[in-house]
């Protein structure tokens, strides 16, 4: 059933209203708005744009909040919004929620990868000096030698 959430404006400014769904686990998921790139729903209102999960997190809570405190997530669902839902937090808060939940990006979905899993499996096994190693992958002494000691991307590794 589609429900509606009462964005309280100033003035007499007309929006698109804020719909959503209630999922099994109590999410209240917006499907009227558009989300940005992290699956966040995003909002404007009165001249500002907004994620709506912190919209209503101060909206609910009577609160202005500094732009380095978070709005975090108990469901872990970046489209809910939920105020049982919502709890404020710093950034290492959020750094945590996201290791704790297994969201941290490794080994060749990090961003700063530079070798897919199976090169690191091919540089594990390669026989060779380092050095030579190093060159064919374009990579450094250090992070052959560190590879082949199971000191990165150790999730991979471990079990060879």
């Amino acid at each position: 059933m589609i429900r509606e959430y009462k964005i309280k404006r100033s003035g007499k400014a007309k929006a698109k209203p804020l719909l959503y769904n209630i999922s099994e686990n109590g999410c209240w998921e917006n499907i009227s708005h558009a989300k940005d790139k992290d699956g966040y729903g995003k909002i404007q209102v009165d001249g500002k744009c907004w994620r709506i999960h912190r919209l209503v997190y101060c909206q609910e809570n009577n609160v202005e909040l500094a732009p380095d405190i978070f709005i975090r997530h108990k469901c872990d669902n970046p489209c809910c919004f939920n105020p049982e839902h919502l709890e404020i937090g710093s950034v290492q808060d959020n750094t945590d929620d996201r290791v704790n939940r297994g969201r941290s990006a490794k080994g060749e979905n990090h961003g700063r990868a530079r070798l897919t899993d199976e090169q690191v499996i091919e540089i594990y096994f390669a026989v060779g000096s380092q050095t030579s190693i190093a060159e064919r992958y374009g990579i450094s002494q250090r992070m052959v030698s560190l590879i082949k000691r199971k000191e990165v991307r150790i999730e991979l590794l471990k079990d060879l």
